[in-house]
């Protein structure tokens, strides 16, 4: 098939960095020219060590001078790289498809408001939801004007859940014009590994026994002879790390392992090693990081909050329970810790369910969409 066009992608994030941006970026650059698509590349990250400032106008240009001969352009967040892009596709007057991952006024608001450290603690976590009805500063209302703008401004949007659909709807956006187009999962498990690009077969063969490791090399590897939970994610205030440390203080037959900062391979031969994965998160749009650990057979308590429920059901791929219940996370935990039978049945269920997630069903999704 041969479609002959040309795609301009703006990019917050590309690998070596980590995060959906840039693993979606990987998977386009490798897989969109397979189906007659030229792509084109413009990566915030190559003017980042500019200062504040000079860097977005040094981006502005470096996609201004990318969108010559270009068909459509994709943002893939619609403030630092989808406000540059949905100005320049104006000027040239070109398709503009914006990628909605998530809310990055809320982002910020939230994060405000841990680091000044509220004292009532009911008032530290605000929902994504809670956020769409209320009014905060002024940098805040201009960041979130700024990507309900650019969002209402695009000709389609795309988002990785159901959940951040409803999200987008919040921001003035009618359903029509959003598109749910789940995250990619290129492991061995999803799809022939001869089908994929050179790129995305090296991700997937980290994934398999030959180049991990079995669950007990690794464990002697890392010197764990106790059983371990791990957890792993940005240190951010919304991901619970806090409540799940002192949680482990209470089962001191376990061990915790936290990872804010690791190499991927390390990281995932420790989550291969582990015996639970926790992610008490408050917010997820759709975590590829689930996915990861999905494909690789730990079993997984997180919360059912954002995009959590449409990878995980409760009870079948993993257990499923409320933001920071301490009484909840603690009796999770305990139960799959001493019951091995059914932490493997549901591991073995979420394994299965991963390979609903191939880069074949993604691509072909936004194919159908830039068609």
């Amino acid at each position: 098939m041969s479609m002959n066009r040309t795609i301009l992608i703006a990019t917050p994030l590309y690998p070596p960095d980590v995060g959906g941006p840039a693993t979606f970026a990987k998977t386009l650059e490798a897989e969109l020219p397979k189906w007659g698509f030229d792509v084109r590349l413009v990566k915030f990250g190559e003017v980042k060590h500019l200062p504040k400032g000079i860097r977005h106008l040094a981006y502005f240009y470096k996609l201004f001078t990318a969108a010559l001969g270009a068909d459509t352009i994709l943002a893939f967040d619609p403030v630092s790289v989808g406000l540059p892009a949905y100005i320049v596709a104006r000027l040239f007057g070109k398709k503009f498809i914006v990628r909605v991952a998530g809310d990055y006024a809320w982002e910020q608001e939230q994060g405000k408001r841990q680091n000044a450290k509220v004292k009532n603690t009911s008032q530290k976590f605000l929902t994504p939801e809670e956020f769409q009805t209320k009014k905060f500063g002024f940098v805040t209302e201009v960041r979130r004007w700024v990507e309900r703008h650019v969002a209402k401004s695009s000709e389609k949007i795309i988002v990785p859940s159901q959940y951040l659909k409803k999200i987008v709807e919040m921001w003035g956006v009618t359903p029509e014009k959003i598109s749910v187009i789940y995250n990619a999962f290129a492991s061995d498990n999803s799809i022939p590994l001869r089908l994929l690009s050179d790129e995305l077969r090296e991700d997937a063969v980290e994934l398999s026994e030959q180049v991990l490791g079995t669950r007990e090399e690794l464990r002697k590897k890392f010197g764990w002879n106790k059983k371990i939970v791990i957890s792993a994610g940005r240190d951010v205030p919304w991901k619970g790390f806090s409540l799940l440390r002192e949680v482990m203080k209470e089962i001191p037959e376990a061990g915790l392992f936290v990872a804010h900062t690791l190499q991927k391979k390390e990281l995932l031969e420790r989550i291969k090693a582990a015996d639970l994965f926790v992610l008490n998160t408050g917010y997820e749009g759709l975590s590829h990081q689930l996915l990861e650990v999905m494909s690789i057979g730990t079993p997984i308590i997180t919360t059912n909050v954002g995009g959590n429920p449409e990878l995980i059901e409760n009870g079948k791929e993993g257990i499923l329970i409320q933001y920071n219940d301490r009484e909840a996370l603690k009796r999770s935990i305990m139960e799959l810790l001493l019951i091995p039978e059914y932490s493997a049945k549901l591991a073995r269920q979420a394994k299965e369910k991963v390979k609903q997630f191939t880069v074949e069903k993604m691509v072909r999704e936004l194919i159908a969409l830039l068609s």
